[in-house]
């Protein structure tokens, strides 16, 4: 890209003015781990190196935290059920490495656990039942929520739509966009849209700015929400 100065600029040079502050400040994450992980602070601050970089296995992770018995066990016994992945800013939020009910990890790191849940649903919002067209989850009149990707920085375990691990090709899949598009046009009730997935943000900002303007178009819908974590 070009300033306007006309000077070419990198992507990865650029850092969010909101970061600036925190570059040189000893005690921010952003400080920190690029101290931690040999980079530039600009790098850690983009949502494509915290992606690239995204803790899967328990190797690791255990450069974060001391794993317990049944998380080391939950990496690999959940694999081929459940995705697992933490962003490196994520998991560096955690103060105490060996405080297994640190919160920061028990959301976000499997645990064999898992695999004894009784009482678990794999819908258990009944959003299925509630998707008139594939994606758009419509419960209440007025509103509907519209999961249009399927990536996540972090995999929640609590997540209710670990349902849609097992498929592909959800993430801003077009036919999916333009169906729920043609759905929230043909239903005038609808006021107020939540965008999810998996995290919307996890997209070009192309991608995102196009969405917003198809759903903006429509006169009824008053409301654009995100739910995200890629913050």
């Amino acid at each position: 890209m070009q300033t306007h100065s006309g000077k070419s600029v990198r992507h990865e040079e650029i850092i969010p003015e909101e970061f600036l502050r925190l570059k040189n400040n000893k005690q921010s994450v952003t400080y920190k781990a690029q101290h931690s992980f040999g980079i530039k602070p600009e790098n850690f601050a983009s949502w494509r190196w915290q992606m690239k970089n995204q803790i899967r296995s328990s190797e690791e992770a255990a450069r974060f935290f001391k794993l317990c018995p049944e998380e080391l066990l939950g990496f690999t016994t959940l694999s081929d059920i459940f995705d697992a992945g933490i962003t490196p800013y994520y998991a560096s939020l955690s103060d105490d490495p060996t405080n297994e009910n640190c919160p920061t990890r028990v959301q976000s790191l499997p645990s064999s656990k898992e695999t004894n849940d009784i009482l678990g649903k794999k819908d258990p919002l009944y959003e299925v039942d509630h998707s008139p067209v594939k994606e758009v989850v419509h419960v209440y009149p007025d509103r509907v929520a519209f999961c249009v990707a399927q990536l996540c920085p972090v995999y929640c375990r609590y997540c209710f739509r670990k349902r849609r691990d097992e498929q592909e090709g959800l993430h801003f899949n077009k036919k999916i966009i333009d169906d729920g598009i043609s759905y929230i046009k043909s239903q005038k009730s609808i006021r107020d849209v939540l965008i999810t997935g998996g995290d919307p943000f996890i997209a070009s900002d192309n991608a995102i700015e196009h969405l917003l303007q198809k759903i903006s178009d429509i006169p009824h819908v008053e409301i654009i929400r995100f739910g995200t974590r890629t913050p």
